[in-house]
């Protein structure tokens, strides 16, 4: 089904806009509120965020339906929209915009938040990013018509946790997540948390010198099928050498300085290693080069 149209008369910019799997209603969520509509774009209810004392660019809401449609969860960067001293997380019901529960997250400030819904259907994963000060993760869900919530991984200690989540495992009982400073791929349990391996960067193979590569970074992740996950890095060739301007072959041109490569590589997660180079889908038979120039 397509989605209602965006009304014309907003007023502000639109930050986060999500649909309920049946397709009757959509979210949209601005810095100053969030709003229902049915799919032909007739407002359903409103959340007013109240008087903002001023918003920073770098502020955005986010908005998403649990997975089957009834309640809307709602990410506030309160801190650094204008809003208040300490962001929020809040759970409305999906029919008539009545606040199921909001948690103040202890966080130095985000400046955006991204949920996950979990496919078993009860739980919703908040990620909020801080910047250089890293990222924390929040587990929240609706017992008898109210919202619960707590950190995540460790229930009560959100500064445990400074990574990003990259991907869940189509059952839902695992989390592939990246640490905050690239250096490493941690699978943990679901709900758990608890961390059931790792695998290094350097484990990955990638060499700065002789790759002709300067900077890499942990950029996404998903599961291919039961048996393998993919990463996917980026990075920049950059000039290794003062002497020597020359870039590898599959260096790509007229990019961001610190993106002008992608490199694909498949890992076995029953064996609990990393398989090779492979392509963007996941596929790792055959020869695959290590290195794809940014398209």
């Amino acid at each position: 089904m397509e989605a209602a149209a965006t009304p014309p008369d907003f007023g502000h910019a639109v930050q986060s806009r999500d649909e309920t799997p049946s397709g009757d209603r959509i979210a949209i969520a601005t810095s100053a509120y969030l709003v229902c509509l049915d799919r032909a774009g007739a407002e359903l209810w409103r959340f007013d965020f109240g008087p903002s004392t001023g918003e920073r660019a770098n502020a955005r809401t986010n908005c998403r339906f649990s997975l089957d449609g009834t309640a809307v969860w709602l990410y506030r960067p309160d801190l650094y929209s204008g809003h208040g001293e300490i962001d929020r997380w809040f759970a409305l019901d999906a029919a008539t915009g009545a606040i199921l529960g909001d948690a103040a997250l202890p966080t130095y400030g985000g400046h955006g938040g991204y949920h996950v819904v979990h496919p078993d259907g009860v739980h919703v994963l908040l990620e909020v990013g801080c910047g250089q000060d890293g990222s924390y993760l929040f587990k929240g869900w609706i017992d008898d018509g109210v919202m619960t919530s707590a950190p995540w991984p460790v229930a009560d200690d959100p500064h445990q946790c400074d990574q990003r989540i990259a991907a869940l495992s189509s059952d839902g009982g695992q989390v592939m997540a990246f640490e905050h400073d690239d250096a490493a791929v941690t699978f943990r349990d679901f709900p758990s948390g608890a961390v059931q391996w790792q695998i290094a960067l350097q484990d990955f193979g990638f060499d700065l010198d002789s790759d002709q590569i300067e900077t890499i970074f942990l950029w996404s992740g998903r599961y291919v099928d039961d048996r393998i996950a993919m990463v996917e890095f980026k990075g920049e060739t950059g000039e290794l050498d003062e002497d020597d301007e020359d870039e590898p072959a599959w260096a790509a041109d007229g990019l961001g300085e610190w993106e002008d490569y992608r490199a694909y590589v498949a890992i076995d997660l029953q064996a609990r290693r990393v398989l090779g180079p492979a392509d963007a889908d996941g596929a790792h038979t055959g020869d695959h080069p290590r290195f794809v120039p940014e398209p």
